[in-house]
C-alpha cells in the first residue's frame, strides 16, 4: 500500500524547527528520525536520547528512512551537541539554552516558546493516527512501518469532531442529546455509539463535555 507523506513532513528540522511537550515516545522517535533526514541531507546531525531503548528505535527507523549512518552523532549529554544542528528528546532535566534546535522534545520544561521553535500539538484520532498541529497549519497522518502517512479515509474521530465543531459554531452548545441524535443522522450510528463517539473525542481534546452540553 502506497504511503503518502505529508509535504510538511520535508520541512522538519530545517525550515521547520519544532518543540513538543505531551507527545507519544513512538510519534516522537518517528519526528526525529524525518528531522535527522531532511538535515543530514546537507549537515552532520547531533541527536540525544534519553535511553538506549530510544537510540536503537532511531537507529532502527534511521535504515528504513535510509538516513546515512555517517551523517549523524549521537551524544549522552545534550550540551555535547553545541555548535551542530540538534535534535533532542528530554524525559525530564534542564533544556541547555545555547544550542541550535531543530527538533526538542522536553515534558516537563517550561519557556521552551523563547527558543523561536514552533509549538508542535498532538490529539490522537485513534490507534495510530494522529492530528498534528504546528505554525497555524494542521494535517492528519497515520503511522505505518515507521512512516507518518496521509490517511487514505479521515479517520472516524476526525469526522465526528468536524460536525460538531461546525454544530456548535453555528447554534452554540449542544445538549448531549441533541448532539449524539445529529451524529447518528450523519454518520448512520446509534444514539448509544454517537455518545460513546462524543465522550472519546471529549478524552482526545478534540471537544469538551461540560455540564451535559457539548462545547469547543
Amino acid at each position: 500500500m502506497e504511503c503518502r507523506e505529508p509535504t510538511l513532513l520535508e520541512e522538519l528540522g530545517t525550515t521547520l524547527r519544532i518543540y513538543a511537550q505531551r507527545i507519544p515516545r513512538r510519534l516522537a522517535v518517528i519526528l526525529a528520525v524525518y528531522s535527522a533526514r531532511n538535515i543530514a541531507r546537507s549537515e552532520v546531525v547531533c541527536i540525544h536520547a534519553p535511553d538506549e531503548k530510544t537510540i536503537e528505535a532511531i537507529e532502527e527507523l534511521m535504515r528504513v528512512h535510509g538516513v546515512p549512518i555517517d551523517r549523524v552523532v549521537f551524544v549522552r549529554d545534550p550540551t555535547a551537541c553545541k555548535g551542530m544542528p540538534a535534535v533532542v528528546i528530554l524525559n525530564k532535566g534542564r533544556v541547555p539554552q545555547e544550542l541550535d534546535y531543530r527538533m526538542l522534545v522536553a515534558p516537563e520544561a517550561r519557556g521552551l516558546h523563547k527558543l523561536g521553535l514552533a509549538r508542535l500539538t498532538v490529539q490522537p484520532l485513534g490507534e495510530a493516527v494522529y492530528r498534528l498541529k504546528v505554525g497555524g497549519r494542521s494535517m492528519l497522518v497515520t503511522e505505518r512501518d515507521g512512516r507518518l502517512c496521509e490517511p487514505q479515509e479521515e479517520p472516524m474521530l476526525s469526522r465526528v469532531a468536524k460536525l460538531l465543531e461546525e454544530a456548535v459554531r453555528e447554534y452554540g452548545p449542544l445538549k448531549l442529546g441533541e448532539a449524539a441524535q445529529l451524529l447518528a443522522g450523519e454518520l448512520g450510528v446509534t444514539r448509544t455509539e454517537a455518545r460513546r463517539l462524543i465522550y472519546e473525542a471529549a478524552r482526545a481534546g478534540l471537544i469538551r463535555v461540560d455540564d451535559g452540553y457539548v462545547t469547543l
